[in-house]
């Protein structure tokens, strides 16, 4: 990658072209052609030498793609999400444990109460959120689990390091301006909101695609996916067993196997089992089930739930315990005890009492797959393709593994996306950063391509200007314009990404009507060499005076006959 990176550009160079190695003045380099054609490999090479961006598809697909890309200033006011009155989308709920006293109210049976329910809500140029898998709190809290903290490859330390900017105050508890913690289902919002949109949530995935569909002018997500069948996203689950919360605003970790989930285990194994084309007879499940109810009945009794969307961390993964670690990994969210806790370890042992104690927070809400399986489903590229509708020039970024040049991806370009920032590879945690940091940058006047860029400089490597870094899965590749302007509305930090309706009317040249050859080029009002039918009136006109024309010679022919025969016989 870097020998060819450093030969195109010594080649583009050497053609004359100026490329300016100051980061505030990139050249955008557009590359269309699809993955077969050059790998998306060559995109990520010039990432923090070049600003560059790829069309995909077909060449149907890339001049339809590249059409709406040019004319996006004027198409984005046919977004609903323009609209200054609002457009009404489903809004996630959000959910607390009460315990014991849950038990008695809805949903019942779960220590788990819905305190605003998922519905229906009018925003004013929102961007929709979907968070089934995110990092939370993770320099603040997580530190106590991992025994250190998170550093940017730009140096930053999240939570730690002052901001001179003013838009970074109030991102973090902090007083003053701080670069936010890794924390993107809050942070992201309050980017986003001092951009001037408001934010809808949604994580299953009716409500998703119909928000989409709807009209929203950017998807930012956080999802696990997967190259397999067309493309897959992992969806937040209405239909498992652990699940008694359709659409929550973010998605919470739900114990595996914990004891209060016993039942829930139970009749999850069928399930879990189907998706991989395994299946065994429902009898072996509903045997164990009846034998172990009564059990249940006094777990759920005695036991609280654990996993709201106020506390969505309640599971651990931990990779240092040993050789167990190889077994634990395989369920790497389904355990509620920490196994290695540092602070008041010898506390931490006792019985029951212990649990004060103990540390659940690891900072990472549902861990990579298998991790969330009993919460989460997954929909392909074809699902997807029959849902949705238009996307109505909406950008995407997405956080998910190994979704890119799928399917998936297609269906996202054919209904309508006017940019996605995509990974063809696997994502690491980390990319909430540049995540949260994409609406930071909007509002701050930065084109798409600029604050990709600039997301790209805090977790990974930027291989043409020597900016080595250890996290090798943060490579997402931009599709689309990098040049790209994506509409904000008015806010106080930048105008450089807003103009009004007015701005992108029709061109008109002159005060006269000009036209070239009949053709009118600023709007036509009229046609001076244009072929007008035939009036009937006046085609039934000509045959009546034809008609009578012929009537007269005729009479006139046999008035002459008549003479010349009387002046024979004389």
């Amino acid at each position: 990658m870097v020998l060819t990176g450093r030969a195109v550009i010594d080649f583009l160079e050497g053609l004359g072209y100026n490329l300016p190695k100051n980061k505030e003045d990139l050249e955008a380099m557009i590359t269309i052609a699809d993955q077969f054609e050059i790998g998306p490999t060559w995109d990520r090479t010039f990432v923090g030498r070049l600003l560059p961006g790829r069309f995909c598809g077909s060449p149907v697909d890339t001049a339809y793609w590249i059409s709406r890309s040019i004319f996006y200033p004027a198409l984005i006011f046919a977004n609903p999400a323009t609209n200054p009155n609002g457009v009404k989308l489903i809004n996630g709920s959000k959910s607390i444990i009460k315990p014991y006293i849950g038990k008695l109210m809805k949903p019942f049976g779960t220590d788990l109460v819905i305190v605003k329910p998922s519905k229906e809500e009018r925003f004013v140029y929102p961007v929709l959120h979907t968070y089934n898998c995110h990092l939370l709190n993770f320099n603040k809290i997580a530190r106590k689990h991992w025994g250190g903290i998170y550093t940017c490859a730009n140096g930053i330390i999240p939570y730690e390091t002052p901001s001179p900017f003013s838009i970074d105050v109030g991102v973090t508890d902090k007083v003053g301006a701080y670069y936010p913690d890794i924390n993107p289902t809050v942070v992201a919002p309050i980017y986003a909101e001092k951009a001037g949109y408001s934010n809808v949530f949604s994580t299953n995935f009716s409500a998703t695609v119909e928000n989409l569909n709807r009209g929203v002018i950017m998807w930012i997500e956080i999802i696990h996916g997967g190259n397999t069948n067309n493309g897959s996203l992992g969806m937040w689950n209405p239909d498992s067993p652990y699940v008694h919360e359709p659409n929550p605003w973010r998605a919470y970790e739900r114990p595996l196997l914990a004891l209060k989930n016993l039942d829930e285990f139970i009749q999850f194994i069928p399930e879990y089992l189907e998706r991989y084309g395994s299946s065994l007879p429902k009898v072996l499940y509903l045997l164990p089930r009846f034998l172990t109810k009564p059990i249940d009945i006094i777990l759920d009794i005695v036991l609280v739930d654990r996993g709201c969307t106020e506390d969505p961390d309640v599971a651990v993964t931990n990779p240092d315990i040993g050789r167990l670690g190889l077994i634990f990994a395989v369920f790497s969210d389904a355990f509620p005890v920490d196994m290695r806790i540092k602070e008041s370890k010898g506390l931490s042992l006792i019985p029951i009492l212990g649990r004060r104690f103990r540390s659940y927070h690891d900072g990472i809400v549902i861990t990579p797959l298998p991790g969330g399986e009993n919460v989460l489903v997954k929909y392909n590229g074809l699902d997807f393709d029959d849902h949705l509708e238009n996307l109505h020039s909406c950008g995407i970024n997405a956080a998910s593994c190994l979704i890119s040049n799928t399917y998936l991806h297609l269906a996202f370009i054919r209904h309508g996306s006017v940019y996605q920032i995509i990974d063809p590879w696997s994502t690491s945690w980390y990319s909430s950063l540049w995540i949260q940091s994409i609406p930071r940058d909007l509002a701050l006047g930065y084109t798409i391509g600029q604050a990709y860029e600039r997301g790209m400089a805090m977790v990974g490597v930027e291989y043409l200007v020597n900016q080595w870094w250890w996290d090798l899965n943060e490579n997402v590749v931009y599709f689309g314009d990098p040049d790209l302007r994506v509409w904000t509305p008015k806010n106080k930090y930048s105008d450089a990404n807003h103009w009004e309706r007015e701005d992108v009317n029709p061109l008109r040249w002159g005060k006269k009507d000009i036209y070239v050859d009949g053709h009118y080029l600023f709007g036509a009002k009229f046609y001076p060499h244009a072929y007008k039918p035939f009036d009937i009136k006046l085609i039934v006109i000509t045959l009546i005076i034809i008609i009578a024309a012929i009537l007269a010679i005729s009479f006139y022919s046999r008035k002459v006959k008549g003479r010349k025969s009387r002046k024979g016989k004389k």
